[in-house]
């Protein structure tokens, strides 16, 4: 008989995927349309204001959304005060945006995404009613229902988007519409709320929440600077219309993300708070999520980067050929950011923010000269070679040293796991390739390609997608067993980090 946790799992994770695979469809129909209407240099002012948006809405709650996520035991005593932490900070800070959009701007290094910049404030306004709803949502695994808030996000942006920029706002119409979609988001998800918690404010719980949230904040921030650290460099090296080019590269090859990645958010996080406390099944969970993430992510963004010529020219068309080889290297990058995606949740769980912090100021570090450097010498393609060097050699070592110390768990069956599914999806990619240029006809060599590329990855890892679903299945069954597994690791119950 199926358990509860497993169907509530289960549930969560074919809504996640189902919605997230509507939704990109749509985003990739309406992406093409922009692409067609706009230019580069649109993308790239748009780029540049929401370099200072990401920022700023990451923070505007505080970090009470996964605090709420995590709590098992005294939500009801926490809730009403995240509720007012985040109404209050995001309220703030979206004034202070909205202020300081035309100097933020300047020092950019794009003073024409001031606009952009103001109007986006009102998203951050609109993120603090909805934290604690989307969050509660989050926490129960009801992605069903969060599904319903990102389809009435996506049609009211877009419905708002399409008639102002064939009216010719360019970067104002992308802007407009994240407001009005962000708007139809926070209506839906406190309709839908399990819970109304009204806004109340003790002390003691937002001492508690601040200083979860505020490692939390400070790694998320580190993590948002390198989001954009390369929109920023390849802006003032490369100039608004490449950073255009660079934009367009690198939504596409965020296109496996955004399929997955809902998956990993909605899912991860509260499965793993649920496991933190017993390390065999934590082990388990990291095994096969990194199994799963490497057949899954690095499988898409492979194909992705061997059919980036044919794909971009069928979608986009000619103009935009110089996003071809930015694609190719920021597909690879894409996939290995993917991957380490589950040992954030892991380290979040397990109370060691400390530790993400240390290793995204790390990454930072090295990243900011690679990135200058890089796009002196190579352009925007030498930008994102330093991405991905950066990740491979710095990022991942540095992630599997910390997750070892936190859960004192080995990683040498998750490495060896992650060997086979990485070898055939490369297999597959290199196959997806060769057929393109077989092909003279861009749309054919993608149409090929691709087919190609699946049916082989299809036929030589069924057997191992067959594995993964049994143990998927099993670990989720293990979930409602009351008594923890004894652990002998000293350090598997985690901790505060270094």
């Amino acid at each position: 008989m199926t358990s509860p946790t497993r169907r509530q799992i289960g549930t969560s994770i074919l809504w996640s995927g189902a919605g997230a695979a509507l939704l990109r469809v749509g985003q990739l129909a309406v992406g093409v349309f922009a692409a067609r209407v706009l230019v580069p240099h649109d993308f790239g002012v748009f780029a540049i204001a929401m370099v200072v948006y990401a920022v700023v809405v990451n923070v505007s709650d505080l970090g009470v959304s996964s605090a709420v996520i995590r709590e098992w035991e005294r939500l009801d005593e926490l809730a009403p005060t995240a509720v007012t932490l985040s109404l209050v900070s995001s309220a703030l800070i979206a004034a202070a945006t909205a202020m300081a959009a035309h100097p933020v701007a300047v020092a950019l290094g794009a003073p024409e995404s001031a606009p952009a910049i103001q109007v986006l404030s009102l998203v951050v306004l609109l993120a603090g009613p909805s934290a604690v709803p989307s969050a509660l949502l989050t926490r129960g695994f009801r992605q069903d229902l969060k599904f319903r808030a990102d389809a009435a996000s996506f049609l009211a942006a877009n419905l708002t988007m399409i008639p102002l920029a064939l009216l010719g706002w360019g970067a104002m119409a992308l802007a407009w519409s994240r407001v009005l979609g962000q708007l139809a988001s926070v209506i839906v998800l406190i309709v839908l709320a399990p819970r109304r918690y009204p806004p109340r404010f003790d002390r003691r719980a937002a001492g508690e929440l601040i200083r979860f949230g505020v490692p939390l904040i400070g790694a998320n921030l580190v993590g948002l600077a390198l989001d954009n650290a390369d929109s920023v460099t390849v802006n003032r090296v490369n100039g608004t219309p490449q950073l255009g080019s660079y934009t367009l590269a690198n939504n596409v090859a965020s296109w496996p993300q955004g399929l997955m990645q809902p998956i990993l958010l909605n899912v991860g996080l509260p499965l793993v708070s649920r496991l933190r406390t017993r390390p065999g099944l934590l082990e388990r969970f990291v095994a096969l999520s990194l199994s799963i993430t490497t057949g899954s992510f690095y499988f898409g963004s492979a194909v992705i980067g061997a059919l980036a010529g044919p794909l971009v020219l069928t979608l986009y068309g000619s103009k935009w050929t110089a996003a071809i080889p930015i694609l190719s290297v920021l597909a690879f990058a894409g996939a290995v950011r993917g991957m380490v995606t589950p040992l954030t949740d892991v380290l979040v769980a397990c109370r060691a923010t400390h530790a993400l912090f240390v290793i995204n100021l790390v990454w930072l570090v090295v990243l900011v000269p690679s990135l200058v450097l890089g796009s002196t010498t190579l352009g925007p393609v030498g930008a994102a070679w330093a991405h991905l060097a950066t990740l491979l050699l710095v990022v991942v070592p540095l992630m599997f040293f910390y997750i070892h110390r936190v859960t004192g768990m080995a990683l040498r069956e998750p490495l060896i796991g992650m060997l086979r599914p990485f070898l055939l999806a490369s297999l597959a990619a290199a196959a997806a390739y060769l057929v393109s240029r077989l092909c003279t006809i861009p749309w054919t060599g993608l149409v090929a390609g691709g087919v190609v590329a699946s049916a082989l990855y299809l036929v030589t890892s069924h057997r191992w997608i067959r594995d993964q679903l049994r143990a998927a299945h099993a670990l989720a069954g293990l979930l409602d067993d009351p008594e923890p597994e004894a652990s002998t690791r000293s350090g598997a119950s985690g901790g505060d980090g270094p």
